[in-house]
Parts: structure tokens; sequence; C-alpha cells
């Protein structure tokens, strides 16, 4: 005889995971004799029987969490879009920098013979404090961006003027 209390605790169990009583009991004693007359059979009935349990329990989550899903779905497409617009905002608010922070020194002609980074910065008239920001800002290593503002060209350690000068 099973003792009352333990009997309701069952009942209230079962009841609230939405089955009966007399099917939860019909599914264990075909999972005793199952298990009496073959363990492995046995086993495969408690894992299916968990599975269908997990299921049961889980369903009400999946439609949550597939609609969380989909919403951090659309909140990173959102943030890639927003990341892109600050890039593209920073590349235009930094490359209004000024480049050249003083007018050319006249010197009657070019040099035609290599010279020094800061010698081309002098040359040319631009601040060679600002070489390393610049040149970032552009993505471009500091020989590249000298290039690019003056036409000479960097070869072992000197820069050098463009054919023709």
């Amino acid at each position: 005889m099973l003792p009352y209390a333990q009997w309701q605790a069952f009942k209230a169990v079962v009841e609230s995971q939405g089955d009966t009583v007399s099917a939860t009991l019909l599914a264990f004693i075909e999972g005793y004799l199952a298990a009496m007359q073959s363990p492995q059979g046995a086993a495969a009935m408690i894992d299916a029987r968990i599975d269908d349990l997990l299921a049961r329990q889980l369903e009400p989550w999946q439609g949550e969490a597939l609609n969380q899903h989909q919403r951090l779905a659309q909140l990173e497409t959102q943030m890639a879009q927003v990341e892109i617009h600050v890039e593209t905002l920073k590349r235009r608010s930094e490359a209004r920098l000024i480049d050249i922070d003083v007018e050319p020194v006249e010197t009657g002609s070019h040099a035609t013979t290599a010279l020094s980074e800061i010698q081309l910065c002098r040359q040319f008239g631009i601040n060679p404090h600002s070489l390393a920001h610049n040149a970032n800002l552009r993505r471009l290593s500091i020989p590249e961006y000298l290039h690019e503002l003056t036409g000479w060209y960097y070869h072992a350690g000197d820069y050098h003027p463009p054919e023709g000068l």
C-alpha cells in the first residue's frame, strides 16, 4: 500500500506535466517489464521517454528562443551598418585634416640629389610631426604617403626625385 501523501505528490507532479497518472504508470510498467526482458531495450525506452519529457518541457521556450535569435540577427545587422557609417564618418572627418602645415620653401629649384625624410619635408613645407598620423589616416606607410605628396621615391633610407627632375 502506498502512503497517501506520496501518492498525492506523485499525482500532482504527473498532472503538472500534462500527463495522466494512468499513462505514467503504464509507461513505468512497460519500462519495468522491458528491463526484465532486455536491459538494452529498457535503456532505449527510458531514453525515448526522457526525450519526450524534455521536448514537452522545452516546447514553450523554443518559440521564444527562435524569436530572440531572429531579433539578435536583426540587431547584429543593424550594428554592422552603424559601424560602417561610423567608420565612413571618421574617414571623412579625418580626411579634412591639413597635410601641409606651411608653405613650401623656395630654394630656386628642387634638389636633385637624395634627401632624408626631414630634408624632404622641409623642401616641400610638410610638417614632419604629423607624417605618421596623416599616413595612418590613409592606411599608407610614411614613404608611400610622402611619395603621394611629393612624387619622390624612397630607397635605401633616402628619398630620390622622380625621373626627369
